[in-house]
């Protein structure tokens, strides 16, 4: 019983422990994605303000049937060349998403890059974006023109809860190699207690094993188990000299000091029960009148 306890206690450990693994991988993965999409945000909205403080009216040549773009596309494409010729480095945009960003809560240094004619420029030409991370790709394109914009924000921002995942993983893993462990150290157990138990079997005639351990009389390939009072009877029957029990030996299963008829009476109705049991072996327990019982082998049977 309580090697069951101790063992459901551990399945428990061990699926609690990989639960919280999961927990920690999952907070810390959800926590970087909620920075992702909040500065994704913060770099639109700098965008459509940067939109709106320097909208001025633009001129534009526009044939449908002979365009290779959408008006929207050339509208959007002649919005931000503008914003560049009028803000070069893009410093006025960085400005824009360094204050949104602080607004929302993360006071972090930002930087703009935006590749044109395959020229890059950096609104912080000092800044070595290797340490940056890109939160926003903008491309525009008209024609063969194209405009590349990003964003960046510190890899150690985006990373700030990255032990989290580290530690869950670490958790999970462990939980698994843990309930491994385990399950090897049980089986291994468990073939430790069947080759004990092989070893501590009797053979009492020919093919029949009693397995006083376990309770398990075995006898060519069928087997039965035999549990309390019958139990100690057989056991009592094998271990006694040429199989022989008397009821003075049986006395010491019941609280009574002396053996009386009605003590006789119990062993008598124990024995009974037990021949039931056997009943399909080949063994007979034979009564001696007045004395006792023997455990006899039906050798006809058991050489078929």
């Amino acid at each position: 019983m309580n090697s069951n306890i101790c063992f459901v206690c551990k399945v428990f450990g061990i699926v609690f422990v990989g639960l919280l693994g999961a927990y920690f991988m999952c907070s810390g993965h959800n926590y970087e994605q909620a920075i992702l999409k909040n500065a994704r945000i913060c770099f639109e909205e700098a965008l459509q303000e940067e939109k709106k403080n320097s909208m001025t009216q633009v001129y534009i040549s526009y044939d449908a049937s002979k365009a290779t773009c959408t008006l929207d596309e050339v509208l959007t494409w002649a919005t931000m060349a503008m914003s560049i010729k009028k803000d070069s480095c893009r410093q006025g945009l960085d400005s824009i998403y360094h204050a949104k960003l602080t607004q929302a809560g993360y006071p972090v240094q930002t930087a703009i890059s935006y590749t044109w004619n395959g020229r890059t420029t950096v609104s912080k030409p000092n800044l070595d974006l290797s340490h940056m991370y890109p939160v926003g790709n903008k491309v525009y394109s008209m024609k063969h023109d194209t405009i590349r914009l990003q964003a960046y924000v510190p890899i150690a921002f985006v990373h700030t809860q990255k032990y989290k995942f580290s530690i869950g993983l670490g958790l999970l893993v462990g939980s698994i190699l843990l309930g491994f462990g385990i399950w090897w150290m049980t089986r291994k157990k468990r073939n430790m207690d069947e080759a004990a138990s092989f070893s501590q079997r009797v053979l009492i005639g020919k093919n029949c094993y009693w397995d006083s351990r376990r309770g398990i009389f075995c006898c060519a390939g069928e087997s039965v188990i035999l549990a309390g009072m019958q139990e100690k009877f057989f056991d009592q029957l094998v271990k006694s000299p040429d199989y022989v029990a008397m009821y003075q030996d049986f006395l010491v299963f019941y609280p009574e000091q002396e053996l009386t008829k009605a003590t006789i009476d119990k062993i008598q109705h124990t024995m009974q029960t037990l021949k039931k049991n056997l009943k399909a072996f080949p063994v007979v327990i034979e009564p001696i009148r007045g004395k006792g019982y023997q455990l006899c082998f039906k050798v006809e049977e058991m050489e078929e």
